[in-house]
């Protein structure tokens, strides 16, 4: 939380990803922007990047 909140680091992205970097548990996400804004401050995430598609059974 300590990041600065704007466009890129928006509130409700800080909540999410921080929720899981505070429980130590890895972050599914298709957001880098955000993922890149982080590691340009210095930190890094425990994400994991998946491509953009719909998450539905055939």
């Amino acid at each position: 939380m300590g990041l600065p909140t704007i466009r890129k680091l928006a509130l409700k992205n800080k909540i999410v990803f921080g929720t899981g970097d505070y429980w130590r548990a890895p972050t599914l996400t298709t957001n880098m922007a955000f993922v890149r804004a982080v590691s340009q401050t210095g930190m890094s995430l425990f994400t994991i990047k998946h491509s953009l598609q719909a998450l539905t059974g055939n």
